[in-house]
């Protein structure tokens, strides 16, 4: 019920910004369609068994929150279909529009009749109002145009990639909609697949690569885009491939971006931005893991996903490659360091000056028997990156401490839950626990006081 709740306040917050906007054809639209009404009827109908928590209900009770779940639903795609409608009508480039184009076809066949649509969802015995019928005909011709605007010669249909498959795949087309799916039945040598996709740049729909024998996943390096609906991106079980190799992949709209294989560097340098398309979650789950011990990713791969405040860097299992200390890229805090790869440790005797200009940490950071009254000398770090099963920051047994708050720090990460300890410190700092919880985007382990998590503060 909580999911219908949550469904409910982002339609209606949806419709409100549509019956507020200038655009009056969409408006038009809206209303032809009569979604204002049936999300009226929808609210009473909420507002009349919320207090009752949707609990001790009689048949006929049940038969109507069954028409309110599948109504909210209905209500929901229509709204976004009209809007989708509106902009490619106003010469919006389709890939901009839509992310699920590989599933209209399969929408529009399911959506024939009342009948049908009363079968689909289980309903058949409740008898709906000819206003909330889905539908209709300017429905219908909303459908169609989303339809045609698609070059049907650029849609491969879902199946798994084969020699015999191949034949048909759209090679000229460099935005392709399909649910691609590479796996051990594919009888394709790597040389044949990276023709197959030379002129591919957007993917629409959803990519599966899993129990390949090939080495590399370069076939794919030509891709820029990767935008998917209810699917996923997923490499699983490629025993042979030693690195993923999306070298110019700069964007995705995926709910999840999923790898798991026995490669030794990822070699995917260019991302710049990730989408989350789980209404849900409004980050991307990354994860990246590889069976092999030397498996290594660059300080730069860490960072580009740092730098994408949408993508979850919580499962990202690697050790860092070792890269090339420059001028700038420092072992230890020095005058004129903007990274330091390794752990960072301030005590009682450092130079505090030094970190001035440290952007990022790709290790810990440990503020231990220090005088300092506050992290204000940390002026322009974003950044803290431990790859390994530590703390990303440990502050302890600072006496003078009375502010936490970091000056510019954005995110942080760690393989363990207590990624950020204070122990033993000016018993002030603990009425920081909750904001600095809520700044780094922490989970409800950290930060942790003397082994104390901000609730358990409370209690105290």
């Amino acid at each position: 019920m909580r999911r219908l709740l949550t469904d409910f306040e982002i339609l209606q917050t949806l419709i409100d910004k549509i019956c507020n906007s200038t655009d009056d054809e969409l408006i038009n639209d809206i209303t032809k369609h009569e979604i204002p009404s049936r999300f009226g009827e929808v609210v009473n109908l909420i507002a009349k068994y919320k207090d009752r928590s949707f609990q001790s209900l009689s048949s006929a009770e049940m038969k109507e929150t069954n028409y309110i779940f599948t109504e909210v639903k209905l209500i929901h795609r229509q709204t976004t279909f009209l809007m989708l409608a509106n902009k490619l009508s106003k010469g919006v480039s389709p890939s901009d529009v839509i992310a699920s184009v590989i599933n209209i076809q399969n929408i529009c066949s399911s959506l024939n009749t009342k009948e049908e649509y009363k079968t689909e969802f289980g309903v058949a015995e409740i008898e709906f109002p000819s206003q909330h019928t889905l539908f209709n005909k300017r429905f219908l011709k909303d459908i169609q145009l989303l339809r045609a605007v698609f070059d049907p010669k650029c849609i491969f249909p879902s199946q798994n990639l084969t020699l015999k498959t191949s034949e048909s795949f759209p090679t000229t087309c460099s935005t392709v909609c399909t649910g691609l799916s590479i796996n051990k039945h594919c009888d394709l040598s790597e040389e044949q697949l990276t023709s197959i996709f030379q002129n591919m740049k957007h993917l629409i729909g959803s990519l599966t690569v899993i129990e390949t024998k090939y080495t590399s996943g370069r076939f794919l390096a030509g891709l820029e885009s990767i935008e998917c609906y209810e699917e996923n991106i997923m490499w699983f079980m490629n025993n042979k491939m030693k690195e993923l190799g999306l070298l110019n992949l700069t964007s995705i709209a995926c709910s999840s971006f999923q790898i798991s294989m026995n490669m030794k560097t990822l070699n995917m340098p260019n991302l710049k931005t990730m989408e989350s398309t789980n209404p849900n979650n409004s980050k991307v789950e990354v994860y990246i893991q590889s069976e092999s011990t030397d498996f290594c990713m660059t300080i730069h791969e860490v960072k580009m996903f740092m730098d994408i405040e949408t993508a979850d860097v919580d499962h990202l299992f690697s050790k860092y490659c070792k890269p090339d200390i420059t001028e700038t890229l420092c072992k230890k805090a020095a005058e004129g360091c903007v990274e330091i790869y390794g752990n960072v440790e301030i005590g009682p005797y450092t130079d505090v000056a030094v970190m001035k200009d440290v952007e990022v940490i790709y290790g810990s950071l440990t503020i231990k028997e220090t005088k300092l009254k506050n992290f204000d000398f940390l002026k322009k770090l974003k950044y803290i990156a431990q790859m390994q099963y530590k703390p990303a920051i440990s502050v302890q047994d600072n006496p003078n401490l009375v502010n936490i708050t970091f000056p510019v720090l954005k995110r942080i990460r760690s393989e363990t839950t207590e990624s950020v300890v204070f122990k033993r410190n000016n018993n002030s700092t603990m009425s920081f626990c909750f904001e600095l919880r809520q700044a780094l985007e922490l989970t409800e382990w950290a930060p942790t006081f003397d082994d104390l998590s901000c609730g358990e503060l409370e209690y105290e």
